[in-house]
C-alpha cells in the first residue's frame, strides 16, 4: 500500500522557475527533476514566444548535479509571454513510461530596471567558497 502511495509523488516531473515574470534580458534559472529515463542534454531545451512556432534564439546552458538539471537563459529584450520547451522527455509518470514534450510558460515583462543578468556559467564544487 505504502508503495502505490509513493509512486506518484516520486514519479512526477518538476520544472520550477525562480519566478513567473522577468524583465528583458533578465537571466532566467530553472531547476527541473523527476524521474527520467534518459539524461537530458542541452539540445533539448528551446525557447518559444507564444504565438510563434520558431525557436527563440537565445544565450543558455544547463548542466545535472545530483539528479536535478540546472538551466539558466539570458531572455530576449522583447516583452511578452513565452515557453521553455523539453521536447521528447522520456519520463515515468505514475508508473507509465512517457515519451512527451514538457513546457513551462511564464511572461517577460517592460523593463522596470531591476533586471539581474549574468555572464554564463555554473559553478559545482563539493567544499565550501566565496566570491
Amino acid at each position: 500500500m505504502l508503495i502505490i502511495l509513493l509512486v506518484p509523488a516520486i514519479s512526477a516531473i518538476q520544472f520550477s522557475l525562480l519566478k513567473q515574470s522577468y524583465e528583458p534580458r533578465e537571466t532566467l534559472q530553472a531547476e527541473i527533476s523527476g524521474n527520467f529515463q534518459k539524461n537530458l542534454v542541452k539540445q533539448d531545451f528551446s525557447l518559444y514566444r507564444e504565438g510563434q512556432n520558431n525557436k527563440v534564439a537565445t544565450d543558455y546552458d544547463m548542466i545535472k548535479d545530483n539528479e536535478i538539471y540546472y538551466l539558466y537563459m539570458t531572455l530576449p529584450n522583447s516583452p511578452g509571454n513565452y515557453s521553455i520547451k523539453i521536447k521528447e522527455a522520456e519520463f515515468i509518470d505514475k508508473g507509465v513510461l512517457k515519451t512527451e514534450d514538457i513546457t513551462k510558460y511564464f511572461r517577460i515583462a517592460n523593463y522596470t530596471g531591476n533586471a539581474l543578468a549574468i555572464s554564463k556559467g555554473f559553478v559545482s564544487t563539493i567544499n565550501a567558497f566565496s566570491v
